[in-house]
Order: C-alpha cells, then structure tokens, then sequence
C-alpha cells in the first residue's frame, strides 16, 4: 500500500513538471529570431555621406546690357540652355530706330551739300580758267568742298554709331551655357549710364 501511494504521489509531481518544462522549452525555443544564411563572397562597398551647403558655379558669364531702355522681352528663363548667338532678351528699340533715322536723313543732306560743292567747284575751276575768277574765289570753292567732304564722313559715322546702339538692344548670349540667374523682368528699365546692367548669369557648360 505504501509504495503504491508513493507511486501516485511521483506520477502527480512528475507529469506537470514535465508539461512545465515541455512548454518552457517550447516557448523559448519559438522566441528565438529565425536565421539567415548568406555566402561569403567579394564586392564593391558604397557608403553614402549627407551634407548641406550651396553649389557654387566654376566658371560663370555675366550678360548684361550696353544701352538703356525697357526690357521688352526675354527669351529665357532659369535653368534655360542657351548657345552662342542665340538672342535672350530684347530692349525697347523705338527710340534707337528713330535716331538711325535720323542720322541717316543727316546723311542724306550733307551728300546732297557735298555734290552742290563738287558741281559749283567744278564750275569755279571752268572759270578760273578763264581768268573770270580771282584766287581767293577759287580758294573758297575749295574749302567748301572740303568742309562739305567732311560732313559727309561725320554724318556716315553718326548713322553707323547710331545703328550699332540700335544693334546693342538686342541681347545676344556670349557662349553657350545654362542660365542660372534673371535678374530682370520684363517692362523693367534697365540704365546704363556709368556700367552695365546685369540682366542675366550664364554657367558654362
């Protein structure tokens, strides 16, 4: 009888041990993180480094403006590629086209004086020949045509002057490139009384 009670006894204490530790190592073993193999093998390794700061352009070419006036319009914009001669901006060219007019009705007049002197010189040196006229006539005659020659180049020189301004409001870009600043707007009034207005920055590419 004794040993059938301590029989009991054992398989009571025994059986929940044994589901006790049955689920311990159950869970632990559940709780563990599922593996991952890899071969070993070789490569590249890339690392990559954050940092702020501002990108600042190696070579940069200021477009500016050699005439004052009203911008009319601009052809380009931030970030806009660009090439050699390509037109970027436009002045106002009214007042410009006016004095080419101008200079070339000038013009116009002083050739129109020159061929007066010329015929009446002519004229002079046929009388002259004659002994219709005194030296100091001829003299005369000869200083007009002169003074009339030089007219002629000062007004050709005001025309060309005149056209190279009017040629000046169109803004042209000096190389090819990127434009990386507009400094301007359209309908703004640009001067270029002492330096040259800055309109645009390009960065050479």
């Amino acid at each position: 009888m004794k040993a059938l009670k301590y029989l009991i006894i054992f398989i009571l204490l025994a059986v929940p041990l044994f589901l006790w530790g049955s689920g311990y190592f159950n869970n632990s073993e559940s709780a563990l993180p599922p593996l991952h193999t890899e071969t070993v093998d070789t490569g590249e390794v890339s690392q990559r480094v954050v940092a702020h700061g501002s990108l600042q352009p190696v070579q940069k070419v200021t477009v500016g403006s050699q005439v004052s006036g009203i911008i009319n319009e601009l052809f380009v914009d931030f970030n806009s590629m660009v090439t050699r001669g390509q037109v970027i901006a436009q002045i106002d060219p009214s007042t410009f086209e006016a004095e080419v007019s101008s200079a070339q009705a000038e013009l116009e007049s002083a050739e129109a004086g020159l061929e007066l002197a010329r015929m009446q010189w002519q004229r002079v040196q046929e009388l002259r020949e004659r002994q219709f006229l005194s030296p100091q006539e001829a003299e005369q005659a000869s200083a007009t045509l002169r003074q009339a020659e030089a007219q002629v180049r000062v007004r050709r020189h005001a025309l060309e002057r005149a056209q190279r301004e009017l040629d000046r409001t169109t803004i042209t870009s000096p190389t090819d490139g990127m434009v990386i600043s507009r400094d301007v707007d359209v309908g703004q009034t640009v001067a270029a009384s002492l330096s040259a207005p800055i309109l645009l920055k390009l960065l050479l590419i």
